[in-house]
């Protein structure tokens, strides 16, 4: 590889002064929030050249850079698939840097420095978590992320369902950090090393790798927001800024996809099949569960934000999909089924951005986020509405756009462990898994049918709508790379596929991969001959005069009160998944003499939310309690305090001998 070490070395050092120089120049908020911007800008370009470079080089670059504590480096490893991950995060954030430069002077009112100085410490943090070699480094800079993006989503701190967000996502992840560092214990308690070299490779007792791959999957999971641990994003994402949300979803939450990689595959070596079983299986369980839910929703950035939790579980197909051929011993298979899961991480980090930032605009435009309130957008917003047609459409896997090209890999890694038979349980688990593959894909495609077709056709339905205008260009042009390369790795998947492959040949040790073949350009053609010949022909069959009129509507003047409402698009849905959602309905009529004059009918129906009904209230329940009962341990007597600490040295010390 050609030398990198001043480029490495620039990347945290403009990260770092854009953090400095934001709060340096607090007095000038907009200066601080343009220095605070452009060297994110200029970070992210420099990292996403490092990370192209080093995905497609096969020797890793170690860049060391002295002790930070005693007997601890700061080593930055970068092979392939941090490669890979550098540049995901770097592309992602450039783009959303550069939007953010127009966006944030919405928050005129609200510490615009601090926001600066946040953000670059967490893209820095996020960079360096997916490049050190260390587990204490890991853990150090895995805490920076957390506090860094806790800080940016309760930005507006003064409203109080922010501050319970807030509170939910660092408490959420705080615990799933707790078994991140109980599995590095673990490990390093049966390997001697801190380094994750130094890690792999020993022979550990079996029960201990199982309970190693359990907490990894606990703690990550939680970062990830899989079923049932995702409580937090949707709670986070509609609290946080929308710039902030689409770096957490689009690329935060992938760190613990590489976490989990690292950890339980390059560390941990082959496993039994139920790990992959199990991986597959929660997968699965969050891809349904999320898509169900994100159809639900009225609000847009929670109906995208359940949409994240539904794309971390197609991700956890694919990697669960490897995982089972690795235990296999099948490394070329394995390879394309994970290069199949790294696929859709960085699809899903395109698409997702740009539906964010496309959710960001429509609050630019309209201060709303409740797609009830929107409607007849198009006319107004024509570029937004183009640019989050493509998002809408890669993420619903239609093709011949990324989402439908990642997830086309996926299927053919669920055919392969079904064709393989290497029992009948996984030849029906391959068979299952695809179906519910397919019902995520149509549940998403009714999800944003319903998203883009209340929010930008129509008529609007409120002033806020009415009176919106497009987004300065400067959003346009940020959302505008991110539209253009769903089109391109949908249409040209090899050019990803390919080093994604080499990548997780790396991986699992795997001398050759296979080069992958596709066929979505010669689809894409058919599909835009199609449309060509289509068109041609209503142009030649119908292409005399149209006589355009008023819709009759018996004596009735239309208006958007009569439109097609959200509930009612979901409600179909509602009726069949009822067991899932447990819907409650409240209907109130009121009429003053006869039912037929002033009568008026309110309808209002809440679902219910399973996992926090009945998983994390009554666990806050017994916490609460517990905690009352516990309350006399905390007397104020200084002298009780030392007994504490010195009966806790006692314990200590016997447990050491």
């Amino acid at each position: 590889m050609v030398d990198l070490h001043w480029e490495i070395l620039l990347i945290p050092a403009l990260y770092l002064a854009g953090a400095v120089m934001s709060l340096t120049f607090k007095k000038y908020p907009t200066f601080s929030l343009w220095i605070g911007c452009i060297s994110a800008v200029l970070a992210g370009l420099i990292a996403l050249s490092v990370g192209v470079r080093a995905m497609l080089s096969p020797e890793p670059l170690l860049l060391s850079l002295g002790y930070i504590l005693p007997g601890v480096k700061l080593q930055l490893f970068i092979d392939r698939l941090s490669g890979f991950f550098v540049a995901t995060i770097a592309l992602i954030t450039l783009l959303v840097s550069f939007y953010s430069r127009e966006y944030m002077k919405i928050y005129q009112g609200e510490n615009i420095p601090w926001w600066g100085f946040c953000f670059n410490l967490f893209v820095l943090s996020m960079t360096l978590v997916v490049t050190v070699n260390n587990m204490i480094t890991f853990l150090i800079f895995w805490e920076l992320m957390t506090i860094s993006s806790y800080f940016l989503v309760t930005f507006e701190y003064r409203r109080q369902q922010v501050r319970k967000a807030g509170f939910a996502y660092i408490v959420m992840t705080h615990l799933g950090t707790v078994f991140i560092m109980s599995a590095f214990f673990i490990l390093h308690s049966g390997t001697g090393s801190w380094d994750f070299a130094g890690m792999a490779g020993h022979s550990l007792p079996e029960a201990t790798r199982n309970v190693v791959f359990l907490f990894a999957l606990i703690g990550f999971g939680t970062k990830a927001g899989i079923v049932p641990l995702h409580l937090w994003l949707p709670m986070a994402h509609p609290a946080a800024p929308s710039n902030v949300s689409a770096v957490m979803s689009g690329v935060m939450i992938k760190t613990a996809v590489y976490g989990m990689i690292r950890l339980i595959i390059d560390i941990l070596g082959p496993g039994p099949s139920w790990w992959g079983g199990v991986v597959l299986l929660v997968g699965v369980v969050s891809a349904v569960i999320g898509v169900i839910y994100a159809l639900m929703e009225h609000d847009l950035k929670r109906l995208l934000a359940f949409h994240s939790v539904e794309n971390i579980g197609i991700i956890l197909i694919g990697v669960g999909a490897g995982m089972i051929f690795f235990s296999w011993n099948m490394g070329v298979l394995a390879a394309l089924a994970l290069a199949a899961g790294l696929f859709h991480v960085l699809n899903h980090a395109l698409f997702k951005s740009l539906l964010f930032l496309g959710a960001g605009s429509v609050y630019y435009a309209t201060h709303s986020r409740d797609i009830e309130q929107l409607g007849g957008l198009i006319k107004r917003m024509p570029h937004t509405a183009a640019l989050f047609l493509v998002g809408a459409v890669s993420i619903s896997a239609i093709p011949p756009l990324n989402g439908f090209a990642s997830e086309y890999q996926i299927y053919q890694a669920l055919l392969g462990i079904s064709y393989l038979k290497v029992s009948g349980l996984w030849m029906v688990t391959g068979i299952l898994a695809c179906a519910a593959l397919a019902l995520t894909g149509a549940l998403a495609a009714a999800c944003f049918v319903k998203a883009f077709g209340i929010s930008f056709l129509g008529l609007p339905r409120t002033e806020k709508a009415s009176g919106a205008v497009e987004v300065p260009w400067g959003m346009r042009l940020s959302m505008a790379p991110l539209a253009i390369l769903c089109i391109v790795t949908g249409i040209m998947p090899e050019m990803v596929l390919n080093p994604l492959a080499a990548t997780a040949g790396q991986i699992f040790s795997t001398a050759a991969v296979p080069a992958i073949k596709t066929y979505n350009s010669n689809l894409a053609l058919l599909l835009l001959a199609i449309v060509a010949a289509l068109y041609g022909i209503s142009r030649l069959a119908g292409g005399g005069r149209v006589r355009r009129s008023k819709t009759w509507g018996c004596g009735i003047v239309p208006d958007a009160s009569m439109e097609y409402t959200a509930a009612s698009f979901s409600q179909p849905v509602r009726r069949v998944y009822r067991s899932l959602l447990q819907p409650r309905r409240k209907i109130v009529s009121n009429y003053d003499l006869l039912p037929y004059f002033g009568y008026k009918i309110h309808f209002d129906e809440h679902i219910k939310a399973l996992v926090k009904d009945f998983l994390y209230s009554p666990l806050r329940r017994i916490t609460i309690v517990m905690s009352k009962k516990w309350r006399f341990i905390q007397g104020g007597n200084i002298n009780l305090y030392l007994g504490y600490i010195f009966i806790t040295l006692i314990v200590l010390l016997v447990w050491n001998r």
